[in-house]
């Protein structure tokens, strides 16, 4: 990917990538920095792998800088990037999740508009076999129609609370042995 000191050009509102989660794989990167005020960046394209925006991209510039680092750091090290910036287009390539946003942005005209854009960056679903999924399948299936969910979404009973009565007078706390 060139990078051309410039942000990535964000899509039109005609071509918007709906907001959501997709499954999605970097198909370029590279880094660079803004000719205004010297901002580094690292810019990932990304291409949609499954679903209706299946081939679709979408380029997300990540940027270094002390505020936004975390994030930025957390995003490429999930794509494999080995933390060395020379190395970015060659590291970031595993596939992964991505969520996209929207957000209005004015432009350099005072134009606004929706522009979609990469929140996060996760990693992908781990993909199961045919033989996985017909085990989870039976697994499920064994639970019946409750699941875990229905067991484990019921809080536990609390104790009985103790009752005060004439007796609870006489004992005494000498054999607690704390």
């Amino acid at each position: 990917m060139s990078m051309n000191e410039t942000p990535a050009t964000p899509a039109t509102n005609s071509s918007l990538l709906p907001e959501g989660e997709y499954e999605a794989k970097p198909i370029d990167a590279g880094s660079g920095k803004t000719p205004s005020k010297g901002t580094h960046f690292a810019r990932v394209k990304f291409e949609i792998t499954r679903g209706p925006f299946s081939g679709r991209t979408i380029t997300q510039d990540f940027w270094l800088t002390e505020k936004t680092w975390e994030d930025t750091e957390k995003a490429l090290l999930t794509l494999g990037w080995n933390k060395r910036i020379p190395d970015i287009k060659a590291t970031c390539v595993k596939p992964c999740s991505i969520v996209v946003e929207h957000e209005d942005r004015t432009d350099n005209q005072g134009n606004k508009r929706k522009q979609a854009r990469v929140r996060w960056v996760n990693r992908a679903a781990p993909q199961l076999s045919t033989s996985e999924a017909s085990e989870l399948a039976e697994l499920l299936a064994s639970w019946g129609a409750e699941g875990i969910s229905a067991r484990s979404s019921q809080p536990a009973p609390l104790p009985a609370a103790p009752t005060s009565d004439a007796s609870d007078a006489t004992q005494s706390d000498d054999d607690i042995p704390f």
